[in-house]
């Protein structure tokens, strides 16, 4: 692949992920909150595995999550915590999820953000603390098993 796909790639993602981001900010309220700490490795496809807590209604739910993308290089651990958008029942949080994501990490600076969403149309906004080493942009196909 000559540079140009490349850059063609990357640059539409982050389209992707900027246009999408602003119109869910713009039409979604929030209905519940979660914490993520997950552990991410890739050389252009990623993978991902953690954990995490769901708080709705007044209630802790713990889940699991795992992931595969593409688009990252490095190696990092994460730290997540969001607004959870469009969920009316804990039984909708669970599920497969599609995400975009972007963001870099070096030692312990880093900056990143994540929306993902499921075929339920729970949305997650994740604002992403990482360490570690790794440039991301780019999408994921997660799974989220409540524990």
């Amino acid at each position: 692949m000559t540079l140009f796909p490349k850059f063609a790639f990357v640059f539409l993602a982050f389209l992707f992920a900027s246009t999408w981001s602003e119109a869910a900010e713009t039409k979604l309220r929030p209905s519940g909150t979660v914490d993520i700490v997950q552990r991410q490795a890739g050389y252009y496809l990623t993978i991902g595995t953690g954990k995490g807590v769901l708080h709705f209604g007044g209630h802790d739910y713990p889940f699991k999550i795992n992931g595969l993308g593409f688009g990252g290089t490095g190696f990092a651990s994460i730290k997540a915590t969001g607004k959870v958008y469009n969920l009316k029942s804990r039984r909708q949080f669970a599920g497969r999820y599609t995400a975009t994501r972007t963001g870099f990490v070096v030692g312990k600076t880093s900056r990143g953000k994540m929306w993902l969403k499921n075929s339920n149309g729970v949305s997650l906004e994740l604002a992403v603390e990482r360490s570690g080493l790794m440039l991301t942009l780019g999408v994921d196909d997660l799974t989220i098993t409540m524990k």
